[in-house]
């Protein structure tokens, strides 16, 4: 299975290509995605972003903090193809590890998208020595929209898979979701949870999201227990405000609880350049 899927995501890189969203956990980072349309750039364009995460993390009797600093580069090169590379640093208490993501997004003539990605990891303590995502969207009627993702890692211990189709509502650049999240963990068995989102323009210069996943394993922190009983649930909302034509800032908060025992509140701080 390991095999089959890195050939599947290798050969799906090779003749398709993503754009790029901060790591956290396997199914966390599934939830926070945004939409592909709401990613695609203009043609001809630089695009230059740092995203930082300051998580407070209180697990069982421990108390610590989550960072995570996102960098990520892009070059629109046309209105059909737009690779990128992204440097992430992460630090889980004392323990800190590096990625290095490739990939790109790739939009067709009949308003579908395909955005994917391979990602290598450095320390695989807490995190994966290779991953690859895979998302298409492709339009029913309307405004509405199909979609389906898949994202394989590859852990020392287990690898973890997760399949997550959904429905996206279109309206101008706004958008509202609603996914399926299926995550299926190697000797453990499979996961569900379910999750919302929504993506508004409020003016030329100001953007807002919000979203919420509840079910399964969406951090799976303590290994020795069942799915069911890692029950939780994730809210996350954020804005985007133009500074000025080629620079934003983006600000977020995010609060998660799974059970047994963990909880983690997370304030995020970005700047984005375009030119």
């Amino acid at each position: 299975m390991k095999i089959y899927s890195l050939l599947v995501i290798f050969l799906i890189i090779l003749i398709s290509p993503a754009a790029s969203s901060p790591e956290t956990s396997d199914a966390e980072s599934s939830v926070k995605e945004k939409e592909i349309k709401v990613n695609l750039p203009k043609k001809g364009k630089f695009y230059l972003s740092s995203y930082y995460d300051y998580g407070w993390v209180n697990q069982n009797a421990r108390e610590g903090r989550w960072t995570e600093w996102t960098n990520t580069i892009s070059y629109t090169v046309n209105d059909y193809f737009t690779p990128y590379a992204e440097v992430n640093n992460f630090q889980r208490f004392d323990s800190q590890y590096y990625t290095l993501g490739l990939g790109s997004l790739l939009r067709f003539e009949d308003n579908s998208s395909w955005d994917a990605q391979i990602v290598f990891g450095s320390d695989i303590d807490y995190v994966y020595s290779f991953q690859g995502r895979i998302k298409y969207e492709h339009r029913m009627f309307g405004n509405y929209f199909w979609t389906l993702g898949y994202r394989y890692s590859d852990y020392a211990d287990n690898d973890v898979f997760i399949t997550y189709p959904g429905l996206i509502y279109y309206f101008g650049d706004n958008f509202l979701s609603a996914t399926y999240n299926n995550t299926f963990t190697e000797t453990r068995g499979v996961a569900h949870s379910g999750t919302l989102k929504g993506y508004f323009v409020l003016n030329e210069n100001l953007n807002f999201w919000l979203g919420t996943a509840a079910g399964e394993r969406l951090y799976d922190i303590d290994e020795t227990l069942n799915a069911s009983a890692q029950s939780g649930y994730i809210i996350f909302t954020g804005l985007d405000y133009s500074i000025f034509e080629a620079a934003s800032l983006i600000l977020g908060f995010s609060y998660s609880q799974e059970e047994p025992d963990f909880i983690k509140r997370s304030l995020q701080l970005g700047l984005s350049f375009k030119f």
